[in-house]
This record gives structure tokens, sequence and C-alpha cells, in this order.
């Protein structure tokens, strides 16, 4: 593989959306489109569920049983962190 089809696979396109897509606008492709994906390419699930899983494993480790809602807490709120950062440093770069 050259080095165009490794780019193309890294960051795909966000998926369009019609807008206002009803029965009548079906047969015909004009109209307003909308990234579908790119909110949920940012958001960092991946990340979240380490979290939770650390968290809980570690709980387990120590204690001998988890507690999963103090797991999930805690795997929301890095979740936040991740998410604000990713966005501040993505403006701070537009700067």
């Amino acid at each position: 593989m050259n080095d165009t089809n490794i780019r193309q696979f890294r960051s795909r396109p966000p998926v369009p959306a019609r807008l206002h897509a009803g029965p009548a606008a079906a047969g015909h492709h004009s109209g307003s489109y909308i990234p579908l994906m790119a909110f949920a390419d940012n958001l960092p699930i991946s990340e979240s569920l380490g979290v939770f899983v650390g968290v809980a494993g570690l709980d387990w480790l120590a204690d001998g049983h988890a507690e999963p809602m103090k797991a999930v807490a805690i795997a929301i709120a890095a979740g936040a962190v991740i998410l604000v950062a990713r966005r501040w440093f993505k403006q701070r770069q537009k700067d």
C-alpha cells in the first residue's frame, strides 16, 4: 500500500445526513446535508471505558469487591475532562 491509501483510512469524513427529509423528498437528491458523525468522533468512549475498568479493577483488588457506581462516576468525570481538554487544544491550535 502506498501513502495515499494509508492516509485515506486514517481519517474518514463525517457521514452526511439530510435535513428536512420527508416522504416527498425521498425521490430526489436536493436538500441540505449536515455531518452526522462529527461529534461522535470526538467522544472519549474508549478512554472512559478504560478508566471504568481500571477503577473497578483496582477496587476489586484492594477491597475484594467492586463498586460500579463509583467507577461510573469517575469514568464520566474523566471523559468530560478529556472532552473539554480536546476541544480546548483544538481551539488553541486554530488561533
